[in-house]
């Protein structure tokens, strides 16, 4: 009989990454050879729920994160003899991708007043705590700074608009998000006390000559 064609693995050795949690679905492709083509599972480790059916599909819902290696046969249907051919494939469960990291407040904060506390939260939405906040350019007023968890906070000895910019990094696990937005605070003099005068109408009556 006339020989069959070359059986070989198309699918790549690293195949598609997939997400803890979340179905994953992968059709092992191969080239050549007499149909039907069958696959088994040959030695190493696939992620825990997860399989190789026996027509090439992985399939299942990942459980546990990391990088797994394993070896999987095909073999098709050529007479007198199958072919047969293996591959050693690595796939990647990855954690679920982290919420976007945002700063919310205000580009222009709240302003305070020289001489008087101030204390100021930054605010930010989405990422994955814990995160550190820091000045990375820029002036806060005299006396006023900022805490690693966004807090500004102190009593500003001076007036005048003060612009920084804020950087803030998140515990995201497949990579830290980093986001940085400029602000600007004025301090404002304090008021001046209200002027009053508080001598009587009346004043003290006088003698003359006296």
């Amino acid at each position: 009989p006339a020989a069959c064609p070359a059986l070989s693995f198309l699918s790549p050795a690293t195949l598609p990454g997939g997400t803890i949690g979340q179905a994953y679905s992968y059709q092992l492709q191969t080239a050549g050879g007499i149909a039907p083509v069958s696959f088994n599972f040959m030695s190493g480790t696939l992620p825990p729920g997860m399989n190789l059916g026996e027509g090439g599909l992985i399939s299942g819902t990942p459980t546990a994160t990391g990088t797994y290696t394993f070896t999987a046969r095909a073999r098709d249907n050529c007479a007198p003899v199958n072919q047969t051919v293996q591959r050693t494939f690595s796939l990647t469960i990855n954690p679920p991708p982290c919420p976007a990291l945002n700063i919310v407040s205000p580009a222009t904060l709240p302003s305070g007043t020289s001489g008087q506390a101030y204390t100021y939260q930054i605010q930010t939405t989405g990422g994955v705590g814990p995160l550190a906040v820091s000045l990375i350019s820029g002036s806060l007023p005299p006396g006023v700074s900022i805490s690693p968890i966004g807090v500004i906070s102190g009593t500003a000895a001076g007036t005048g608009v003060y612009t920084f910019i804020i950087q803030v990094t998140d515990s995201c696990a497949l990579a830290p998000q980093t986001v940085q937005n400029p602000f600007t605070l004025t301090i404002t003099p304090a008021s001046c006390p209200a002027l009053n005068i508080v001598s009587p109408a009346t004043l003290p009556s006088g003698t003359s000559g006296q």
